[in-house]
């Protein structure tokens, strides 16, 4: 149940919700009435309908980049974990204090810096593990030309890390614009109120189309609410997989 609530709870509910209503209006106004819109009405409805179809697709194509980029930050900041492993026994007298600050830090990203994400806030001990890391690496000196070669690119790495957690991080800080979705849901609604001055010989057919219509801009945009926040506790949202292969 946990996979299809939200989306699919909320686009029966607003479409049942704008079937019963178009029953009602059907109830009190004749169809003959509302075929007299046609003429005039049904063209603009059409060209209003398009216009949304159109903002509706860029803004949700957004969306997903910003939510596949979420998805590459967490992918990109495991590799260099995963390196800076591999590069560790290299660095001799550092190599147990390398590995098991990154043992610490991918322990403590997934226990418990994905939970406070959750809730849009960072994980302080995770970012002391990094420092004390940091200050690991900047007192190293190396001993041979092997181990500069090993230390330089350890070092690349470690930046690189730095650089997506902090993209990581921000992601999931950042604050959400709820105001778009509020203006996109009010357009949807205009959408469906305007659909209501038409009308259909077979009331039945009428009622499935609205309803349908009314539940697939409510998917949408549910859909678009949850991506933008990529590490809430709804599906779909990003798990720290990533990180627990290379625990494994």
């Amino acid at each position: 149940m946990h996979f299809h609530f939200p989306i699919l709870a909320i686009s029966l509910i607003s479409g049942s919700i704008a079937s019963l209503l178009l029953l009602i209006i059907r109830k009190f106004i004749h169809i003959h009435h509302l075929k007299g819109h046609h003429e005039v009405g049904f063209p603009i409805f059409l060209q209003m309908g398009v216009i949304y179809a159109v903002l509706l697709g860029f803004v949700f194509s957004m969306v997903w980049d910003e939510f596949s980029n979420a998805l590459k930050y967490v992918e990109n900041e495991a590799d260099n974990v995963k390196i800076l492993m591999q590069l560790a026994p290299g660095l001799s007298p550092i190599t147990e204090t390398i590995q098991n600050d990154l043992k610490f830090y991918i322990n403590r990203v997934v226990n418990y810096e994905w939970k406070e994400m959750m809730h849009q806030r960072e994980d302080l001990e995770s970012k002391k593990i990094l420092d004390a890391l940091q200050k690991t690496y900047i007192n190293f000196y190396p001993q041979n030309a092997q181990q500069s070669v090993i230390y330089a690119e350890s070092l690349h790495h470690f930046t690189t890390l730095s650089e997506y957690r902090n993209l990581r991080i921000s992601k999931a800080t950042e604050p959400h614009f709820s105001q778009v979705y509020g203006l996109l849901g009010i357009i949807g609604i205009i959408i469906i109120g305007v659909s209501y001055l038409f009308g259909m010989e077979n009331i039945t057919v009428q009622v499935t189309l609205t309803g349908l219509l009314c539940a697939m801009i409510t998917a949408i945009l549910t859909l678009m609410v949850l991506l933008n926040n990529p590490f809430s506790e709804h599906f779909p949202n990003i798990q720290p997989f990533a990180f627990q292969k290379i625990l494994q």
